[in-house]
């Protein structure tokens, strides 16, 4: 049954071809999420940030996963609920993960194992994470409106506040 251009969105972010999803197709996915997710992705660049602020001293002759790729595939794991690093043995071949992540869901090989994506979790160095602060706290003062005088960043990620009283708290 063909359908129509009002049961089919058009996606364009992938370099080889484009995508188009369809609500009646026989292979379906529960991740479709996944689409919207790498729009959303390109439009902020949180992905090309990351990568390019973790180091990257592999032999380049040996690289299979750059590192954005390997960049999106641990991003879009956890935004899909899938936390754990050992998912990606699972998922490296799933259709969906591979077309948001630039691969053909058919062929090009399968996406990064999970000791691929511990090595990239490990090569993240204090100096990439400040590196990556900046970027946001930059982001921000630059989306503010061109009348603002002082602006406040309170970065301090620890909201913990003590139970019990303990002492020195």
């Amino acid at each position: 049954m063909p359908t129509t251009d009002c049961n089919q969105i058009r996606f364009s972010f992938h370099p080889e071809f484009p995508i188009v999803v369809s609500a009646d197709a026989p292979r379906m996915s529960s991740d479709g999420g996944l689409l919207l997710l790498r729009q959303a992705d390109d439009r902020l660049g949180l992905s090309r940030w990351i990568a390019e602020c973790v180091p990257d001293a592999r032999d380049a002759t040996r690289v299979e996963h750059d590192r954005l790729e390997q960049v999106r595939q641990r991003l879009y794991q956890i935004a899909m609920g899938y936390e754990d690093c050992n998912d990606a043995d699972h998922l490296r071949d799933d259709p969906m993960f591979k077309v948001a992540c630039d691969r053909s869901p058919e062929s090009d090989g399968a996406l990064s194992s999970q000791p691929t994506l511990s090595r990239l979790e490990n090569a993240v160095t204090g100096k990439a994470l400040r590196r990556l602060r900046e970027r946001f706290e930059q982001a921000y003062v630059d989306g503010l409106p061109a009348d603002t005088e002082q602006v406040v960043l309170d970065i301090d990620s620890t909201d913990d506040e003590t139970h019990g009283h303990q002492q020195l708290s």
